[in-house]
């Protein structure tokens, strides 16, 4: 089955030419060739793509440990992010004092 496919369909298919003289038709064949696969693919993600809805319907909450590891990761970054904060407040403020100063 194969080698008849091959031999028949697509020989067939990588023997066939034409000849594009025409700058401005090359120029469009080419174009058709680049965006074809762009917009193809383009349209199947989008139909793989879930439905955010029914995804959230099928969800179940989140076990007692998960939303306590969740709740401890979120004041950690908090923590991390107010250090960081001031920080970043104490570097300003001594630059412009040392700017005032200078």
């Amino acid at each position: 089955m194969a080698t008849w496919w091959r031999e028949n369909v697509v020989e067939p298919i990588h023997r066939f030419r034409i000849p594009i003289r025409n700058p401005r038709v090359l120029f469009a064949v080419k174009c058709i060739y680049f965006v074809s696969p762009i917009v193809v693919g383009y349209h199947v993600m989008q139909a793989v793509i879930p439905d955010p809805d029914k995804l959230r319907g099928e969800m179940k909450p989140p076990s007692e440990y998960a939303a306590g590891v969740t709740e401890r990761q979120k004041k950690n970054l908090q923590q991390a992010l107010e250090g960081a904060d001031a920080a970043f407040k104490a570097h300003k403020a001594a630059e412009t004092q040392k700017a005032n100063g200078a």
